[in-house]
């Protein structure tokens, strides 16, 4: 109920969002090393990143994807792509509702 309100309140609700959910414009501590260790030739260190950029759920997907689409390695994209898709599926209610709100943004 909620969230329908939300999506009908269309441009206020838009403008709230845009406020509220203001992302960084930085990618939060550790996100970057956490990727140049994805690339890591230790697999305990490359394991590790991996478990840990997992667990950051959303918050990391903004530089998987772009560790995903130009990172310095084939096995670096390979590796934040499987990230990725291991976090995006868990998200997709979130990412539903999401999608309709951005919609409003634009």
């Amino acid at each position: 109920a909620a969230l329908r309100r939300l999506v009908a309140a269309g441009d206020r609700a838009a403008a709230l969002l845009r406020k509220q959910l203001a992302l960084p414009q930085r990618p939060p501590k550790g996100l970057a090393r956490l990727i140049r260790e994805l690339d890591d030739p230790r697999f305990v260190v490359r394991r590790r990143a991996r478990k840990a950029l997992r667990a950051r759920g959303m918050v990391a997907v903004p530089i998987l994807r772009r560790a995903a689409e130009a990172g310095a390695s084939a096995d670096l994209r390979a590796r934040a792509a499987e990230i990725l898709e291991q976090i995006l599926p868990t998200q997709a209610p979130q990412n539903t509702i999401a999608s309709a709100l951005i919609g409003k943004l634009k």
